[in-house]
């Protein structure tokens, strides 16, 4: 009697999360297919230049040179940044060069 009381809970368990994962499935492909490139709250460029960032219409742009592989700053900017903004970096470089 017991082992029949746990495979039905475990089953409407497996339901109710495999239903769940339909519906933000369902729900995410429906909400990326209105998004168009007019509407863009963020975008973000890359050139030799710099960076030049947009967030809902302000435009930033930083200049890089400073901090180029050949530069005296770039091992100590590299060792006192987190590791997040190390991987954000390493995964621009990565995309930029597809």
């Amino acid at each position: 009697m017991k082992s029949k009381k746990t495979a039905a809970g475990a089953a409407v368990v497996y339901l109710l999360l495999t239903g769940g994962l339909w519906m933000f499935v369902r729900s995410y492909a429906s909400f990326r297919t209105r998004l168009s490139g007019e509407g863009r709250a963020v975008s973000v460029e890359t050139s030799p230049e710099g960076l030049t960032a947009e967030l809902l219409g302000s435009k930033i742009r930083l200049n890089l040179a400073l901090m180029s592989e050949s530069s005296r700053a770039y091992l100590p900017a590299y060792l006192a940044a987190p590791d997040e903004l190390r991987a954000w970096a390493f995964l621009c470089g990565v995309v930029d060069q597809l």
